[in-house]
């Protein structure tokens, strides 16, 4: 059933495809812009749609869980992207749009962390996660103690692979 539903998306799409490359070309021939620009500008608007539940999630957690290098990565790719744009033998302000949405929308992300880490909330999330794994860590040390105490146990680790083999036994 899934492979059934599979293929059928994927053919599904290939027609979306062959559509949208027919409709590309007839527009081109006829020589209409307006259908040409709105088929170059909707990736933009799907571009930014799509970074809005990342920054409604950013907000009701009052922290950017993402990496700055990502961040860093995705924005230099729209610039160079448009950048590389100006070395053709027409600037093409349409393709622009969507590398120079991507760009300002990383920025947004990036200055968001930064406020986030101002007001003190940024990585809050992840800091209450690495406390419970603190919490388990010093739980295990104290049983390592423990193990010690008793003459068995491994240094520091908190792990006896023979006592636990003896636990299975």
């Amino acid at each position: 059933m899934v492979i059934a539903s599979s293929v059928l998306l994927c053919v599904f799409y290939a027609g979306v495809h062959v559509g949208i490359w027919k409709g590309i070309e007839h527009a081109i021939d006829k020589e209409e812009d307006a259908a040409v620009t709105f088929l170059g500008v909707l990736p933009a608007i799907f571009i930014a749609v799509g970074f809005f539940p990342e920054f409604y999630v950013c907000i009701k957690e009052k922290s950017v869980e993402m990496s700055n290098f990502f961040i860093l990565l995705d924005t230099l790719g729209g610039v160079f992207s448009t950048i590389s744009l100006a070395f053709d033998h027409t600037f093409d302000y349409v393709a622009s749009i969507t590398y120079l949405v991507v760009v300002l929308l990383d920025i947004v992300l990036a200055l968001m962390k930064l406020y986030f880490y101002v007001q003190g909330t940024q990585g809050s999330n992840s800091r209450s996660r690495s406390s419970s794994h603190s919490t388990r860590s010093e739980h295990a040390g104290s049983t390592a103690t423990k193990t010690k105490a008793d003459g068995a146990g491994d240094s520091e680790s908190g792990c006896d692979s023979s006592n636990n083999m003896q636990h299975l036994a």
